[in-house]
């Protein structure tokens, strides 16, 4: 289906979609392990591409 990009409303980040902890993670520390997870992930698809920072 087609929509007018004037009607576009984006959606939250669903965080359902990310991998499970492999340990259950304190609330207040979540986010920083988020970050640690994602920069890893980010560096291993910066290396498979052959980008580098």
């Amino acid at each position: 289906t087609l929509t007018d990009p004037k009607c576009f409303q984006p959606s939250n980040v669903n965080f359902g979609l990310f991998p499970a902890w492999e340990k259950k993670v304190p609330k207040k520390l979540r986010g920083e392990k988020r970050k640690e997870r994602s920069m890893v992930a980010l560096e291993k698809w910066q290396e498979q591409l052959g980008v580098s920072q």
